[in-house]
């Protein structure tokens, strides 16, 4: 929480060796904090991080190679070459989908955002782009065919059900809103019932 870690560091609790002000993070939960010790920032001795700057080095020098051999992979496919012949010296798979859905199929969430803003193929040529996954792998798609829907989809006739159906909520609860707001309402509590 940005108020916690702002009061935690705070020069007035550190010199003053004082309390916070109370800090409410919800309607149920605050705190104060008391500082005990502080360590000024400082660099690390090499030696503490080495291992962790040796792989991170290690991870952006793959990172870089992989798309490099990438770039070349899709520059020999754009030329005419066969995907089998290209990934045979690397461990590279081909996976083949017949067709790919925009939601719920099998394919990574990201990897199917970028193959629906690919652009569409012309002729029998098809589409290529390179995609770079999180953790460093390199994905290159080929997009053959898009196939279009002559009539609409029901995911459409579910949506406009569904905007229907909110637009009348919404219509129904502002006439209920300004009823209530007009009404003359008055509570006579001495017809009600005790709670004896």
């Amino acid at each position: 929480d940005a108020k916690v870690l702002a009061q935690a560091f705070s020069e007035t609790l550190r010199q003053e060796n004082t309390n916070s002000e109370l800090i409410s993070l919800s309607d149920s939960q605050a705190l104060v904090l008391h500082v005990l010790d502080y360590q000024p920032a400082s660099v690390r001795p090499f030696e503490e991080v080495k291992e962790q700057v040796s792989s991170a080095l290690k991870q952006v020098k793959a990172t870089q190679l992989a798309r490099t051999e990438a770039e070349q992979l899709l520059a020999k496919l754009q030329a005419g070459e066969t995907i089998d012949s290209l990934l045979q010296p690397f461990a590279g798979q081909v996976e083949t989908l017949a067709a790919v859905p925009r939601f719920g199929g099998q394919l990574e969430p990201s990897l199917v955002q970028a193959l629906f803003r690919m652009p569409k193929p012309v002729g029998e040529q098809a589409t290529l782009q390179l995609v770079a996954q999180p953790g460093g792998d390199q994905v290159l798609l080929q997009l053959q065919r898009v196939h279009e829907q002559d009539k609409a989809s029901d995911f459409r006739e579910q949506l406009q059900s569904s905007l229907l159906r909110a637009k009348s909520e919404a219509a129904y609860a502002a006439l209920l809103a300004e009823l209530k707001a007009k009404a003359d309402i008055r509570y006579h509590t001495q017809n009600l019932p005790s709670a004896e």
